[in-house]
């Protein structure tokens, strides 16, 4: 059942993202748009699309191993800062354009983590998704990372629509969406968070959400500092 299900939201949610750049490629090839404005354009719009492609394709990847239990971590001490840094990178234009206020808080004495640097950063990209996605027009998003114990912990916390707690228990569900109207405008399958949970679990660490409908959410990725808090 779960083969099928993927299958299915495979083939459909690739749909539309190969559609449109075959349309926009299409255009430009006729030569309907000369102009280097509207050319740039649809350039843009060209590479949001691969863009929106990569992750499709890279969160069924993950998740497809997950699931079979052949993740295959390597593994390597990584400095917390240079993987929230690796996350922000590819959202941050969006960020900018949509004039969100991101504000960003490493504490100064964070150990380094023994991670799958990749993995990782695929999983905050999905927080930061999601946080994007879901802001709406409190467009505020706060990135933190500081010690407890023996941990590290990032932290997502956005300012939008928030869940009700029926639903942040069943948040981490593979297929699992709390808005399935905006999940479909924005190409949303259910399966990020289900990713987040793995990799945070198949690093030793785990996942948790607070949130209150219409106040928002804060998402909290902890991990085993390496070394007992070794920097």
């Amino acid at each position: 059942r779960l083969k099928n299900d993927l299958a299915a939201t495979v083939s459909h949610e690739l749909k539309t993202p190969i559609a449109s750049v075959k349309v926009l490629v299409d255009t430009l090839l006729d030569g309907h748009y000369k102009d280097a404005e509207r050319t740039v354009e649809y350039l843009q719009l060209i590479s949001t699309e691969n863009e929106r492609l990569a992750r499709l394709v890279g969160n069924f990847l993950a998740f497809s191993r997950i699931e079979q239990g052949d993740q295959g971590y390597e593994t390597a001490l990584c400095h917390p800062q240079d993987i929230v840094e690796d996350a922000l990178r590819p959202i941050r234009d969006r960020l900018e354009t949509d004039r969100f206020q991101v504000e960003c808080v490493i504490d100064d004495d964070v150990p380094k983590v023994e991670a799958d640097r990749n993995a990782l950063v695929a999983a905050l990209s999905n927080l930061l998704e999601n946080a994007y996605k879901f802001s709406r027009d409190s467009r505020q998003i706060q990135v933190r990372v500081f010690t407890s114990g023996n941990d590290v912990h990032f932290s997502i916390a956005d300012r939008g629509i928030g869940m009700s707690k029926r639903e942040a228990r069943r948040v981490f569900d593979r297929f699992y969406q709390v808005d399935t109207r905006l999940a479909r405008e924005s190409s949303g399958v259910g399966l990020g968070l289900s990713i987040v949970k793995g990799v945070a679990e198949g690093h030793g660490g785990g996942v948790h959400v607070e949130s209150d409908p219409g106040k928002g959410s804060t998402f909290e990725i902890h991990l085993p500092a390496a070394g007992g808090r070794s920097v």
